[in-house]
């Protein structure tokens, strides 16, 4: 809890008496309250806190919950000081909007101030506006409350993908980005340099890693618990659900990064997404077309390894039912090699359709986000339309879902052809039979 200011009233004007009282005009507790509470003395407290209102009102209590009896529930300060409905001992805001109204009655613009900890780097919420507390509070009220914070995956969680999105989604945060990607020197210093006295990260230069952009209310902190302590032995004995105490392996090896504080967020956020950094929406993906590529096969054996190409476009995303076909694709064993959820200009949807040979696809692609995927496995094009047509033997959610969605589900007709959508969609692959160079 952030204190912003504390002030003793020995009698409370009839204006701000009006302004904190809990019951409506014509309310019969309304007129004895107004008479209590103007006599004073009264203690007034302003502070800040993620989740603020919701916690206040749980550790506070409600006058609906003091008739249903002490014992059923965790004791309350009014269950413990309140006499009765107009001694009711503490009240809070209830709202943004009511807050910013109470603390107008009630403080000067001296009597609140800024602690040192709201502007310091390990502050988890958005640093003040301005000096000015009560202007600053105005300025979050007008603007979304949302912030962004950054999740990697490291190489020995890669596989949980799909459960570790999942536990994401659950906890409402919404995955605004997401890329596989090999970590260079700028970026694992970027990481390494916010981590205090953890080095778990400092061993992810040249790893191929997951970045995962999220959003929400108090994102860095809600990621933070989700992931839980960094040693995942102190994690499972917190909280056996916290996503390293399940993907972790060791203190080194804990599975997942999350960032520390919002000031960090936003630094890693530029350095491993520098592309969302310009006008994402009207200049499209920063890979796909950029340079001309082309994929090979490593060695010369031949194998029955193929490539196959696949974008899941808006409506799959929207739903979140891109998890359901990652964790079903992963079952028929294909190897996820790249993947990067991204938005496609007008230029690059027509020219991506033209690499897949698909008439109209453009459409679909220009229509919001794609999840692009380079997938890997024997027999590939011929193993997912198995999986995609019931009648040729797919049977489950998979087939299910793509034929749920068989309009926003592209993928390549022909081997050719993936590699063809993989060299413009893709820079590198991982852990695969093939590789892109510069063609």
């Amino acid at each position: 809890v952030v204190v912003l200011g504390m002030k003793l009233f020995k009698w409370i004007p009839e204006h701000a008496a009006q302004e904190i009282c809990p019951y409506a005009r014509g309310h019969f507790h309304r007129d004895e309250f107004m008479e209590f509470v103007q006599e004073g003395p009264v203690i007034a407290i302003a502070v800040q806190r993620i989740d603020g209102f919701n916690h206040f009102r749980r550790l506070i209590g409600s006058e609906e919950k003091r008739t249903r009896g002490r014992e059923e529930r965790e004791t309350s300060l009014r269950d413990r000081f309140a006499v009765d409905g107009v001694r009711c001992a503490v009240l809070a805001s209830q709202d943004t909007k009511h807050t910013l109204r109470q603390m107008s009655c009630l403080f000067l613009d001296e009597d609140l101030n800024w602690p040192e900890s709201a502007n310091g780097e390990h502050s988890l919420l958005p640093p003040p506006s301005c000096e000015n507390v009560l202007d600053s509070l105005k300025d979050l009220s007008i603007v979304s409350s949302k912030i962004k914070t950054l999740a990697i995956i490291k190489p020995e969680a890669k596989t949980q993908l799909h459960k570790i999105l999942k536990y994401m989604r659950k906890a409402n945060l919404d995955i605004i980005a997401l890329k596989k990607f090999c970590m260079n020197q700028e970026q694992a210093s970027c990481i390494t340099r916010h981590d205090g006295e953890n080095h778990s990260n400092s061993m992810l230069l040249g790893q191929s890693c997951i970045a995962i952009l999220l959003e929400r209310t108090n994102a860095v902190a809600v990621l933070l618990k989700l992931c839980g302590d960094e040693d995942p032995a102190q994690a499972r004995r917190r909280d056996e659900f916290a996503l390293r105490a399940m993907f972790g392996l060791s203190a080194t090896a804990n599975g997942l990064h999350a960032s520390r504080s919002f000031l960090s967020a936003q630094d890693e956020i530029r350095s491993i997404f520098p592309e969302l950094q310009r006008d994402h929406l009207n200049q499209g993906d920063g890979i796909c077309g950029s340079h001309r590529r082309r994929v090979i096969q490593k060695g010369e054996q031949r194998t029955l390894k193929e490539m196959l190409f696949l974008c899941l476009c808006e409506d799959v995303v929207a739903d979140d039912d891109y998890i359901a076909i990652l964790e079903d694709l992963l079952l028929e064993d294909f190897k996820i090699c790249n993947l990067r959820l991204t938005s496609l200009s007008t230029k690059q949807s027509i020219e991506l359709a033209g690499a897949v040979s698909q008439r109209g696809a453009d459409e679909s692609f220009r229509r919001g986000r794609c999840l692009l995927l380079a997938l890997e496995r024997d027999n590939a094009l011929a193993r997912f339309q198995m999986a995609q047509n019931k009648k040729l033997g797919g049977q489950g959610r998979l087939a299910d879902l793509l034929v749920r969605h068989a309009k926003e589900v592209v993928t390549s007709e022909s081997h050719p052809k993936a590699l063809s959508a993989i060299s413009y969609s893709f820079d590198f692959l991982h852990d695969s039979s093939f590789e892109i160079l510069p063609a």
